[in-house]
């Protein structure tokens, strides 16, 4: 029995002594010249440099973080204080922080990540751009994560059925992209003017002379022929405001004129009764359609008056 108490003993001493230490340069720093304030009595802000340079390294790391930077910053002692000589203070100084760099080395603290995440939308946009060199417009692909304090990557553990069909239709549409074969048959895409974008103002990017409008950038998947069709807008009537006179209409290919239309405004026609009818608006834009050949690839196409 008292053999065993003894190895125990042992064993408890051993291990105490071979935890890392503070260095003895940094303990005959402290002791003359900051035990005057940071005793077991006086404790001021709270360090009891008398205790901890008794105790194992470990058990005040961030305190001796601390107490490394004020000592670099020449903020300890205080400046009315005897201060140690320069050559002493940098050699304890180190002598402490290669200390607490070796403990950190020896015992590396990598933190938890999750074992599986998803990716953000601009994270997936980003990683088709450099596995496919293909610029996708992510926004009309995936939704927006959820954002707080700045951060859009506080559910990218979550994925839901609804958010994984997304993701599995995106990866189908860049894929049909990136091959240049997007369907067996044609598709099409529609691009809406906002309502609250004024059109009788030169908008940026469009040529200098033109007025409203909409340019879009648009990613063509292959070369081929494309049609192009333009829709005016309507009011509540189903009329085209400002139809008093001719205009003109260009379309635009990377800013170069491909087509140049002329919108009249609609005359009245006689009806069964040898009578004029009030002028309809329904096929003022009808002739607004073409069909030209384009370069796959990503072009700025342009509608402007």
């Amino acid at each position: 029995m008292f053999r065993f108490v003894l190895l125990a003993v042992c064993v408890v001493l051993r291990c105490s002594q071979a935890a890392s230490e503070v260095p003895d340069s940094f303990v005959n720093l402290v002791k003359t010249s900051c035990l005057e304030c940071h005793n077991s009595s006086a404790s001021i802000a709270d360090f009891d440099l008398e205790e901890m340079i008794n105790e194992p390294l470990s058990s005040n790391l961030q305190s001796w973080e601390q107490v490394v930077k004020k000592l670099e910053a020449f903020q300890m002692p205080p400046a009315d204080a005897e201060q140690p000589r320069l050559d002493i203070r940098i050699s304890a100084t180190q002598a402490l922080s290669d200390a607490l760099d070796a403990f950190a080395n020896k015992h590396p603290r990598a933190g938890r990540v999750e074992s599986f995440r998803r990716m953000t939308r601009y994270e997936y946009r980003n990683v088709i751009r450099d596995l496919l060199s293909l610029p996708i417009d992510i926004d009309g692909l995936l939704p927006p994560d959820e954002m707080s304090y700045g951060f859009d990557n506080i559910t990218v553990s979550e994925l839901s059925p609804t958010l994984l069909n997304r993701y599995v239709s995106a990866a189908q549409k860049i894929s049909r992209l990136a091959i240049g074969r997007p369907t067996h048959s044609p598709g099409g895409k529609t691009y809406r003017v906002p309502p609250d974008v004024t059109q009788d103002v030169h908008l940026p990017g469009l040529p200098l002379g033109t007025r409203g409008g909409i340019q879009v950038h648009h990613l063509f998947p292959e070369d081929g022929e494309y049609e192009i069709t333009i829709r005016l807008a309507r009011d509540r009537n189903e009329h085209v405001e400002g139809m008093r006179e001719p205009h003109q209409l260009d379309l635009l290919l990377d800013r170069k004129v491909v087509k140049q239309f002329t919108v009249r405004p609609p005359g009245g026609k006689k009806d069964s009764d040898d009578a004029w009818t009030k002028p309809t608006h329904e096929n003022i834009d009808r002739h607004l359609k073409i069909r030209f050949p384009v370069t796959a690839g990503k072009h700025d196409l342009g509608v402007t008056f």
